[in-house]
């Protein structure tokens, strides 16, 4: 059940992310937490779902870089990789070392900024 799920919220995630050109993991992320905690309470949740969303926005990415690449900037794409390489360090920190409580909290305000 928990597989058929995520493989919804990565179809519901790729779509957003072909409509918009953004946005898989800001969608993937704090849904496929809340299946997975929800799910298999105790067992999965941002630990499992962190890897799971990264790994499968990478292979998107990776075929939409392949599918674009003739029409990349690359001095966007430099800036962008200096950007990735000072905030994956965080992330991985964040994901190890934080408390999963305090992770869903920040993930919970990322996606609702307009709550007081």
């Amino acid at each position: 059940m928990t597989t058929i799920l995520f493989a919804v919220i990565v179809l519901f995630a790729a779509l957003l992310q072909t409509i918009s050109g953004f946005g898989f993991a800001l969608l993937a992320m704090p849904l496929a937490t809340l299946a997975f905690s929800v799910a298999a309470p105790g067992v999965m949740g941002v630990r499992i779902a962190a890897p799971l969303v990264a790994m499968t926005g990478f292979t998107l990415y990776a075929v939409n870089l392949l599918r674009y690449r003739q029409a990349l900037q690359w001095h966007a794409v430099n800036r962008l990789a200096l950007a990735a390489a000072c905030g994956i360090p965080l992330g991985i920190w964040m994901v190890a070392t934080v408390n999963e409580t305090v992770v869903k909290l920040i993930l919970a305000r990322s996606a609702d900024p307009l709550r007081p």
